[in-house]
């Protein structure tokens, strides 16, 4: 398939084989979140996507091209597949790479301060004094304590709370 003029052996020239990982890394400019990004008819594009699509044909604009190898820069085709966004959040689960508790940037406490939490809660102490106490709202120590939040985190029972 040619996009614009463009083959995927014209696209390859602006990568680099990486020889560990078999990954093609893009050499041009990046998005702030590493995929490439490459500008076509005036249209700034993932370089990713268009490797996907000269490689393997057309595909609709709400279908995702995902990353087996999970490398934002790699435009190899054959370390690419389509997908929803179900289906990148499964792919991020399977392989871990989910942000929760202290790795999330928004974090404000660590998994002993939400452990500790579920402990007070369930001596009975109020959500409103345990909120006061370590300075966060009353709705995030709710949540807390019914376990939306920090679910990796102990129940606090038997630490003594």
């Amino acid at each position: 398939m040619v996009i614009a003029g463009l083959t995927l052996e014209d696209l390859l020239i602006w990568a680099e084989p990486e020889p560990n990982s078999g990954c093609w890394l893009w050499l041009r400019a990046r998005f702030h979140y590493g995929h490439g990004a490459i500008t076509l008819g005036g249209q700034q594009l993932r370089a990713h996507r268009v490797a996907y699509v000269l490689a393997f044909g057309p595909i609709a604009d709400d279908v995702d091209v995902l990353h087996r190898c999970d490398c934002p820069p790699c435009i190899w085709p054959w370390h690419l597949f389509t997908g929803d966004q179900a289906v990148n959040n499964a792919d991020r689960d399977a392989k871990g790479r989910a942000a929760f508790g202290v790795r999330q940037w928004c974090a404000k406490i660590t998994a002993s301060v939400a452990t500790e939490i579920r402990g007070r809660g369930s001596l009975g102490e109020s959500t409103a004094s345990i909120a006061r106490s370590v300075g966060l709202s009353w709705t995030a120590v709710d949540r807390i304590l019914k376990g939306r939040n920090w679910k990796q985190a102990g129940d606090g029972k038997g630490l003594g709370w």
